[in-house]
């Protein structure tokens, strides 16, 4: 990738001592002038992963597959702008500062909302109408959309956020199901699809971004052992269930705090937490010494790392 000027690249964020990276200049050299770290956040449904997010160093850019509405901690950072849409036909919206009007977060929405009337499906031969069979077309968009964002946006974003890995998922196996392999006579095959295509992306891919990365995801109800202890883990696809965390330097687990009368009735306010530390319950870990349990803030995650 060519950028015409490096000093965009350069974003407002802490000191860190994972890993320097730097953008790719012309004359085929890079410049080591930002400081990044890649975090995994998994958590049940409200326990303020998005919020979270939403605190990494601005301008973000947030690759949206959860539904309308997942999207409200964004929105609220700032003001944001009526709908626009791509080139590649995805809705967009960006929060602007009150303060300043800069460009605080763009969110880009993942959705698959279209029918295919008149679908065969899965190798039926239906010759009725039939609105039963999605016509996913979200992931391959988002595939042209990385692209894109390789070769010509790493100098624009000092955080990219991919909320989240549990919808991305079913968009992933949506497009394998119905449009490159609708006849399969096992439907292990899109599942296996699938989790190949999030391997690519959220393993391997999104560790070399130079940027901040945060990915978010849910909890899995069934437990793996880690160091000899059942813990839980992130809710993911297949090989990717137990091991995604691994692919990033910030593995958290998100929970809500409230402390509890002598009568175990909730008292006082909730307090949203990050683990950072894994322990007999939950996996998790952390490479820049973060507070263990730390405040759901990006900077309250780095008075660990100055304290050391």
């Amino acid at each position: 990738m060519r950028v015409a000027n490096d000093k965009a690249f350069i974003a407002p964020v802490r000191r860190c001592t994972i890993v320097v990276v730097g953008c790719h200049v012309a004359g085929g050299k890079w410049r080591w002038n930002i400081l990044r770290s890649t975090c995994f956040d998994y958590g049940d449904p409200g326990a303020g992963k998005s919020e979270f997010a939403s605190t990494f160093p601005k301008p973000i850019i947030v690759f949206q597959f959860d539904p309308y509405g997942k999207d409200t901690p964004y929105l609220r950072r700032g003001r944001p702008t009526d709908f626009t849409f791509d080139h590649l036909g995805t809705p967009v919206r960006q929060i602007m500062s009150r303060k300043t009007g800069a460009l605080l977060i763009q969110i880009e929405y993942f959705h698959d909302t279209d029918w295919v009337m008149d679908a065969k499906g899965q190798g039926a031969n239906q010759t009725v109408l039939n609105i039963a069979h999605v016509n996913p077309e979200c992931w391959e968009r988002f595939g042209k959309r990385m692209y894109y964002f390789s070769h010509e946006e790493y100098a624009q974003w000092a955080t990219a956020v991919f909320d989240s890995v549990t919808t991305m998922e079913i968009a992933a196996r949506a497009f394998f199901q119905y449009k490159i392999n609708p006849n399969a006579k096992d439907g292990r095959q899109w599942w296996g699809e699938a989790t190949s295509a999030l391997e690519q992306i959220l393993y391997t891919r999104v560790g070399g971004f130079p940027m901040n990365v945060v990915t978010l995801a849910h909890v899995d109800k069934e437990q793996d052992e880690v160091l000899g202890v059942r813990v839980r883990n992130p809710l993911a696809p297949g090989r990717l269930r137990g091991s995604l965390g691994g692919a990033y330097g910030e593995f958290y687990h998100h929970f809500v705090s409230q402390a509890r009368d002598v009568n175990n009735r909730p008292a006082g306010e909730r307090e949203y937490l990050v683990q950072t530390q894994g322990s007999s319950q939950w996996n998790a870990s952390s490479q820049i010494h973060a507070p263990d349990p730390c405040p759901s803030t990006y900077q309250a995650l780095w008075t660990g790392e100055e304290a050391a």
